[in-house]
């Protein structure tokens, strides 16, 4: 009777709660994985080699083949995308956390540095009228710059609006010019090749989001002016003010940190090449697979001998 009422039956029972939730959530993620490896892409391809093969032993057709040659032409493009990609998130992840201690450390400084008639009382005052109404910049400002990262701007990167800008697309590409730029030496060919960029940058669905985020930075960089008198301060950057420009210039030059990753990813033609030798690979390597599975046969009746 004294262990039943030392036991505590509420913990237990949550306890066991908790542990059927993590088991759930261990099996989601296998099952998640499962699923990545093999989806409906993965076994039409594997359909589609099996058949290959299948093809290649009815019509008597094999040949031999050094596999290094196959296999570097993919796996090494494909390592890079994979280690480039990686690298990339990990440094937009960086530039996130940045972006996020800048607007807090530059919220903090116009929250506590006016001096108005509750000083020092008003300190840490997150309620206070000029505090508020940074907050909702600063809100303002994250909201859109998280709009126009995860939104889809309908091309690869910035390559692909050149692309397009240029108006002998199909020529250039079918006779190996992938610069990009302009071709010729005149101005006003150049001219309007770069004003044929800035109409597509202009119809991206992200464009007004990045220029509402530099709108508000704008009225951060109003507000900083601003702070100086409240400060008490006869001129800007006197009493360590101009941090509040620093951490606006920081702000600027994380969102376009953000910005460049997005419009220069990984060159979307390495990456094309590398899913269009996969695909061939699986229709074209038939007969080599049918040729190691003949000599494998073979070697495995000389053994038996």
């Amino acid at each position: 009777r004294r262990n039943c009422e030392v036991y505590d039956f509420a913990e237990h029972a949550k306890m066991r709660v908790t542990a059927g939730m993590n088991m759930r959530l261990h099996l989601v993620r296998v099952l998640r994985a499962t699923v990545y490896c093999f989806n409906i892409h993965t076994l039409v391809l594997c359909a589609i080699s099996c058949m290959s093969c299948y093809v290649a032993m009815r019509m008597n057709w094999s040949y031999r083949l050094e596999f290094s040659l196959m296999a570097l032409g993919i796996t090494i493009p494909l390592t890079f995308n994979i280690t480039q990609a990686f690298t990339r998130r990990e440094r937009a992840l960086i530039t996130l956390a940045e972006m996020k201690a800048s607007v807090i450390a530059l919220y903090w400084q116009h929250r506590d540095w006016p001096q108005d008639d509750n000083f020092p009382d008003s300190l840490g005052n997150n309620r206070s009228a000029w505090a508020v109404q940074f907050a909702n910049v600063a809100m303002e400002f994250l909201t859109h710059v998280q709009q126009y990262i995860t939104t889809p701007e309908g091309y690869e990167s910035l390559s692909e609006i050149r692309l397009r800008a240029k108006r002998s697309t199909l020529l250039a590409l079918s006779l190996g010019d992938t610069r990009l730029q302009p071709i010729g030496d005149s101005d006003s060919l150049a001219a309007s090749f770069i004003l044929r960029v800035q109409r597509i940058n202009k119809s991206l669905p992200g464009y007004t989001h990045i220029q509402a985020a530099y709108a508000c930075l704008s009225r951060m960089s109003v507000m900083n002016e601003q702070l100086t008198f409240k400060a008490r301060y006869s001129r800007g950057g006197e009493g360590g003010l101009s941090r509040s420009a620093q951490y606006l210039r920081y702000l600027m030059a994380q969102m376009e940190q953000l910005r460049m990753i997005k419009i220069y990813r990984t060159p979307f033609m390495l990456r094309y090449c590398c899913s269009v030798l996969i695909h061939i690979g699986a229709v074209v390597l038939g007969p080599y697979f049918v040729h190691i599975g003949v000599c494998d046969a073979d070697a495995t009746e000389l053994w038996a001998l």
